[in-house]
């Protein structure tokens, strides 16, 4: 099990013997060594972006939250029940 959680958390990798040479690093070849991981972060980053930042207990007025709000969904106001649903 914790070789699965471990499998899902890595990212794949290229090797960067070419940017290196002589201890120093050419950063042009390194750049280009790395361009899919910095694509996927470019792209995760922008999909973070358009994600919702709040779920929807958290969109109620402070003083009518209740802790029990967060795993039950019937403990919203009406109109957010449905997103509720959604997010437990």
């Amino acid at each position: 099990q914790r070789a699965k959680q471990r499998n899902a958390r890595t990212l794949q990798t290229q090797t960067a013997s070419k940017a290196l040479k002589n201890g120093e690093l050419d950063v042009d070849k390194f750049v280009k060594s790395r361009e899919y991981e910095i694509r996927a972060l470019e792209e995760g980053m922008a999909r973070s972006k358009k994600a919702l930042t709040k779920r929807a207990f958290q969109q109620v007025p402070k003083d009518m939250r209740r802790r029990t709000a967060s795993h039950n969904a019937k403990r919203v106001p009406k109109r957010l029940q449905p997103r509720a649903k959604r997010e437990v």
